[in-house]
């Protein structure tokens, strides 16, 4: 699939908008377990003060962990091409049929040196219901650059279903 955004003059802030739209698909897509970690290996790690239980990963993804707390994933410390990813969950929106995140941070790291990679971002996400998927309509990020907070605010607004093509 390919995103497209149309109607933004501002070639800035056109990318910016791709990039957060391609960013909510690409980690909304269901694969099962199987496809995800099917060659990896999982063993305990530590339990936290707040009782989440650290999963370490070995097999492909050797390196790599999450943290579970009350049967819902609180961390992702992954390695992704050639930067490390560390995700952590504060709060959540259970739809029902799974949690989508609604505070949360992230900052990235290079593999090799572990010398952080841009500024710690700061995430507030906020969903509406619309048929029977919640999307996203307002995501707020806050990143450190230099010790001074620079805000994004993304609106998405007048949210609908496409048609199916006949």
């Amino acid at each position: 699939m390919k995103a497209e955004v149309l109607g933004v003059e501002d070639e800035e802030a056109q990318k910016a908008i791709h990039s957060q739209a391609w960013e909510i698909a690409i980690h909304r897509v269901r694969r099962t377990f199987e496809q995800t970690h099917g060659e990896n290996t999982f063993t305990y790690g530590a339990k936290d003060e707040d009782g989440a239980v650290e999963l370490l990963m070995g097999g492909k993804a050797t390196g790599d962990k999450y943290k579970v707390r009350n049967n819902e994933v609180s961390l992702v410390h992954r390695q992704i091409h050639n930067v490390v990813v560390t995700i952590n969950t504060f709060s959540s929106h259970d739809t029902g049929e799974g949690y989508l995140s609604h505070t949360y941070d992230s900052v990235y790291h290079d593999p090799q040196t572990a010398e952080q990679k841009g500024g710690k971002s700061f995430f507030v996400d906020e969903y509406e219901k619309v048929g029977k998927y919640f999307i996203l309509n307002r995501r707020e990020i806050t990143t450190d650059v230099d010790g001074k907070p620079s805000v994004q605010e993304f609106i998405f607004s007048n949210i609908k279903l496409l048609e199916p093509a006949a």
